[in-house]
């Protein structure tokens, strides 16, 4: 009970107090950017994924990747942009994939941003695949994941 009450209802309790105070200022914040969020979505796309040319790394091994993103309507601050990395089951699927934030670098024509990770070091053998996801960012959602919102690579 204590572990429930630390990890979900103590927090829940301070987001609801936070998100509430001054009449809902940021309630009412967030649900106008949610609303501005769903209309633009359809816009969002990865239009390219770049990394160093190689075909093999050892484990220890550091790597760099950069995305060029279409936002359209939105800005950076509105998503999070990271690649996705993890080992590739024989069926061809990512499994235990990490996500590792890219940064925006250099914002392009009309829209479009061109993201950056820091370095990612390859921490284990065997073979691995990447892509890149763009989902919604904003610091008061209660979770990181809202539905129908998520472009992939």
């Amino acid at each position: 009970m204590q572990e429930y009450t630390e990890r979900f209802y103590l927090p829940g309790a301070e987001r609801y107090e936070r998100i509430t105070a001054d009449d809902m200022v940021r309630a009412k914040a967030l649900a106008a950017w949610k609303t501005r969020v769903q209309e633009n979505w359809p816009q969002v796309r990865v239009e390219g994924v770049e990394a160093e040319p190689f075909t093999e790394l050892q484990v220890g091994d550091k790597f760099q990747a950069r995305a060029r993103v279409y936002l359209g309507a939105l800005t950076p601050d509105d998503l999070r942009v990271e690649l996705y990395l993890g080992r590739v089951d024989p069926a061809g699927d990512l499994v235990g994939a990490e996500a590792t934030p890219m940064k925006p670098i250099e914002e392009g024509k009309a829209g479009s941003y061109l993201f950056e990770t820091s370095e990612v070091v390859c921490s284990a053998s065997g073979r691995h695949g990447y892509t890149v996801r763009v989902l919604p960012n904003h610091p008061d959602l209660a979770k990181s994941f809202l539905p129908g919102l998520i472009a992939w690579a």
